[in-house]
């Protein structure tokens, strides 16, 4: 891959192409790491040197209504519906139900605009095409469960099932079989040792501590979900003890002018990175769908000097 970006530059998926037979697998063009978890986004494997890394701990954080929670279900959903690993999503906020229904949503390709049981649309969205029924809706999502056969998601609510620590989650990564590959936890925000420390600041660095130490003891990667109030990766100054932090700038219809998709910005800082890295993503905000920046660009540098900033 290193031969790849010396003679083409920053790899987009056509440069790819062009570059590895397309009968090769998807994994064998990140030859980096033989461990890592890949998020079959283009942009995000390459920055991540092959995948996300076994026993690092990430964070994904992002402003309300950013489309957080869409991304990591994207994210699960590309890792274990496509048979790369076993995933559990924990949310503190939505039921285990609706991050199952949003994830068959996704995964069929279900635009959300267009149906009568969700009372959510895209705010200032029209409706695209006839509006589908709510036997209709049912059907796809009955059609589109059938991908989940013999697939390791696991969806969990972290109020109703006691998942508020490290510990309570090392406990339930020992009741499922083959153990896991990513865990995602949304949103870190409300879980205890935040809101019972004396300070936000002790809560969330105790919090980081115990997730490592999980994610080390049990080879997984660990992905947390945050909600902060500045649109911009500064904004995560108060979490600088996890490892990878990654910055969701809300989707706008800046770059794509037509159809129904928006562009997303993913700004990646690791803290062994000189400088943070922009993922471009597409976001089809009726189907919640995330996919990789199409034939522009998927990787720039950001100017922003995190040491210098986040103090």
């Amino acid at each position: 891959m290193a031969d790849i970006n010396e003679q083409y530059g920053l790899v987009t998926p056509m440069k790819v192409l062009e570059a590895v037979d397309s009968s090769i697998k998807y994994e064998n063009v990140y030859s980096f790491r033989g461990d890592g978890i890949l998020t079959r986004f283009l942009g995000i494997d390459y920055e991540l040197d092959g995948g996300m890394e076994p026993g690092k701990l990430y964070l994904l954080g992002g402003v309300k209504q950013s489309a957080k929670t869409a991304f990591a279900i994207n994210l699960a959903n590309n890792i274990a519906l496509d048979g790369l690993g076993g995933v559990a999503y924990i949310s503190l906020v939505d039921s285990a139900h609706t991050i199952i229904r949003r994830s068959a949503e996704i995964s069929g390709g279900i635009d959300i605009n267009r149906s009568q049981m969700r009372k959510e649309r895209v705010r200032g969205e029209r409706m695209s095409g006839e509006r589908m029924s709510r036997e209709e809706y049912l059907d796809e999502i009955r059609a589109t469960m059938t991908n989940y056969e013999g697939r390791r998601f696991y969806a969990f609510n972290g109020m109703a099932d006691g998942l508020f620590d490290a510990t309570d989650i090392a406990k339930l990564i020992d009741t499922i079989p083959k153990g896991l590959d990513l865990v995602i936890i949304d949103d870190i925000d409300v879980m205890k040792k935040i809101y019972m420390s004396e300070t936000r600041k002790t809560g969330i660095d105790m919090l980081a501590s115990g997730l490592k130490e999980l994610a080390k003891r049990k080879h997984c990667a660990i992905l947390c979900i945050c909600t902060v109030v500045e649109n911009s990766i500064k904004s995560l100054k108060d979490y600088e003890e996890f490892e990878n932090l990654w910055y969701l700038e809300a989707p706008t219809a800046k770059y794509l002018q037509k159809g129904p998709y928006k562009e997303a910005e993913l700004v990646i800082s690791m803290k062994h990175s000189e400088e943070p890295a922009v993922v471009l993503l597409d976001y089809h905000e009726g189907q919640q769908k995330f996919s990789s920046a199409g034939e522009r660009k998927l990787i720039r540098r950001k100017s922003i000097d995190i040491d210098t900033d986040f103090k």
